[in-house]
């Protein structure tokens, strides 16, 4: 089988996904759109002035870009499943195009479509759209598929710090500060990284300005007790923190509320926190992670979401 998949980089997360299905010894090749032959650098100032009235009136620099890359690269080439990872990254018309040299047509949603709106506007072109929003299947008739284990690796019993989370500065932001206030109030040891266009200052967090390796980030996985994941005002889908935590054993503190409906919630392993009054008991900690039972963990396992998406 021949496989393209076109995605944002988001994270590295396709790389599982790329992994597995070359261990099928499946023909895959997987583009991301900042980086190798779809990455688009504006010339000079001039250039990106230009391109920003255009954009106005409808014309987009990068999407045409990418058109024409792909179109260059894959005229005379066909693929039995081509994937796209947010589709609405690219004009209708290089949608056309990359429908039109395969079998099968897929995306699969990162995001809500509350959250990202104009995803709306390209579903026509696929032939299955999947997406981890249960709201959003039901409303448009999406597939649904959870997102997955990007990193399985064995219990690290060694902790630096109890609690974790990096994420982005926006709407949560001040959640995300209550946190770090009750946190620093218990005397727990902690590390909030939030990544941030705009100079931040903040005594409780880490404010970065240039994404961190992903390796690094890992690595600082690892040697945690539990994660923190707060969840995006217009998403109630899990997020891939809930899933590096299963797969690196650890610990979970969230928002998401509806954790609770999937077979893998554990209450020994996984707090929902009241944000009206924050409360992290003392026990929570101090007990050992709960496995996972084997036939529940794999349902959500890189290898499962390739059965999944690529049938």
């Amino acid at each position: 089988m021949r496989i393209l998949i076109v995605s944002s980089y988001i994270f590295g997360y396709m790389v599982p996904v790329v992994e597995e299905l070359q261990h099928r010894n499946y023909d895959v090749e997987i583009l991301h759109y900042g980086q190798g032959p779809l990455y688009f650098k504006y010339k000079n100032a001039l250039h990106h002035g230009i391109s920003f009235l255009k954009k106005i009136i409808g014309g987009h620099a990068k999407k045409s870009f990418r058109e024409k890359v792909l179109k260059q690269r894959y005229k005379n080439q066909y693929f039995d499943q081509i994937l796209v990872i947010h589709p609405q990254y690219l004009n209708k018309s290089t949608n056309k195009f990359l429908k039109s040299i395969c079998d099968s047509y897929k995306t699969f949603f990162f995001d809500s479509i509350k959250k990202m709106p104009e995803q709306k506007r390209v579903l026509s072109y696929f032939d299955t759209v999947f997406s981890y929003e249960k709201e959003d299947c039901d409303n448009y008739n999406f597939r649904f598929v959870t997102n997955f284990i990007p990193y399985e690796k064995p219990f690290i019993l060694s902790s630096k710090l109890d609690f974790f989370m990096i994420c982005s500065w926006d709407d949560r932001i001040s959640i995300v500060q209550a946190i770090a206030a009750y946190l620093m109030d218990q005397n727990l040891k902690y590390e909030f990284i939030v990544f941030s266009k705009k100079q931040r200052t903040s005594t409780a967090l880490e404010v970065i300005y240039k994404k961190r390796n992903i390796q690094d980030v890992i690595n600082k996985m690892e040697h945690t007790k539990a994660f923190v994941d707060v969840q995006r005002s217009m998403q109630n889908g899990l997020s891939f923190r809930v899933f590096e935590a299963m797969g690196l054993r650890k610990k979970l503190i969230t928002t998401n509320e509806d954790i609770a409906t999937y077979d893998f919630y554990d209450k020994r392993n996984i707090l929902i926190i009241d944000l009206n009054a924050i409360k992290i008991p003392k026990e929570f900690l101090e007990t050992p992670y709960r496995e996972v039972p084997a036939a529940i963990y794999e349902q959500y396992t890189a290898r499962n979401f390739v059965n999944k998406i690529f049938d």
